[in-house]
């Protein structure tokens, strides 16, 4: 009766591994984390390409999102290096934008993962999902 038990256990625990590979609230709430190290970034972008098209239309927005958020930080990102690297032989004042620039772009990412992660944790859809704003 313990070992039915025990391997019971271990399925359940398994199914809810997997969840997080399957598309679904798990997987979505997994990405904006993947978002938020940044590093990840690539993974999570690779999850909300191949479920973007899903059965949910909630799903789809949160997926959608997620895509725009990371195109938005890779694009602010590489402005941002790309004036501090133009700024190191021309002027001080272009890395200090670059700096501001890949800022904002890190602040705005980790605003909209929050807000996405607030949503999917309450179950909510989003309100706008194709904004680039929060």
């Amino acid at each position: 009766m313990r070992n039915t038990d025990a391997k019971n256990r271990g399925r359940r625990q398994g199914s809810r591994l997997r969840s997080f590979f399957l598309p679904g609230r798990g997987n979505i709430f997994l990405c904006y984390l993947m978002t938020l190290s940044v590093m990840l970034c690539p993974i999570a972008l690779l999850f909300a390409i191949l479920f973007a098209e899903t059965q949910n239309e909630e799903f789809q927005a949160h997926y959608h999102y997620l895509r725009t958020t990371i195109a938005l930080l890779v694009i602010g990102l590489l402005t941002g290096c790309l004036l501090i690297v133009l700024g190191a032989s021309l002027s001080s004042l272009l890395i200090f934008a670059g700096l501001a620039f890949a800022g904002a772009a890190l602040i705005l990412t980790v605003l909209r993962c929050s807000h996405g992660l607030i949503r999917t944790t309450r179950g909510l859809p989003l309100r706008n999902h194709r904004t680039y704003f929060i």
